[in-house]
């Protein structure tokens, strides 16, 4: 799947999947999470820059300087909007603007130029159009989720995990909460596998004597 991407430039989604890879590689063990880190690195500095000069030539034809000034115009956009949600923010901070409302007031703050009005952040998204009230119930939402996986003992949970840390990622550059179309498998997926999870209890701590206490409960002070 990760490969799948790589054609399509987006800078976001493959560093997305490269973080989910070294969160599985990590499960693993810590050299081969570390070794996961460097090839990540060496793929992202190396290699990717010269598919992304290969799909641009398809598109553009030679002169890829022109191409890239494309892209580094996108990205200032994607900047600009990012402004705008904090002055939405700031404007509205307790309750945000809306639900859905970012599209059609950020212009308000953008300059004519920018061809953009979405933000591409759905932390931003949150931020702007649900205020304090809505980043702490997201939050808390996120933590939650992170929790659970990290105390599971359910089989697969390394793969949900990993799918998380995408989803978390994928965030900083799309806004996939919103989108039915690029966020309703990963919903399905992960409420199978918190379902999963919740079954299947906590992982064990180690006790003083070595052996694990079910459920997840560390020892106590009067149990020692």
């Amino acid at each position: 799947a990760a490969a799948a991407l790589i054609p399509s430039i987006s800078r976001g989604a493959v560093i997305a999947a490269e973080v989910g890879l070294v969160v599985l590689a990590f499960q693993r063990g810590r050299r081969a999470g570390l070794t996961g880190v460097v090839l990540a690195i060496l793929f992202l500095a190396v290699v990717f820059p010269r598919i992304i000069d290969w799909r641009l030539s398809i598109t553009f034809g030679p002169d890829l300087q022109l191409a890239h000034q494309a892209l580094d115009e996108s990205s200032g956009w994607r900047l600009d909007t990012l402004v705008a949600g904090l002055k939405l923010f700031r404007d509205n901070p307790i309750f945000g603007v809306g639900l859905g409302q970012f599209h059609y007031l950020s212009p308000k703050y953008l300059d004519p130029s920018v061809a953009i009005t979405y933000s591409h952040n759905e932390f931003m998204d949150v931020i702007a159009e649900q205020g304090l009230l809505g980043v702490g119930a997201y939050s808390m939402m996120l933590l939650g989720i992170g929790w659970t996986l990290l105390r599971s003992a359910a089989p697969g949970v390394r793969g949900l995990l990993a799918l998380f840390a995408v989803f978390l990622v994928a965030s900083l550059t799309t806004e996939p909460v919103s989108s039915l179309q690029t966020i309703g498998i990963f919903w399905i997926l992960l409420g199978v596998g918190l379902a999963s999870a919740l079954a299947a209890g906590a992982r064990s701590w180690p006790s003083v004597e070595g052996a694990s206490i079910p459920g997840g409960a560390a020892p106590t002070a009067g149990g020692i």
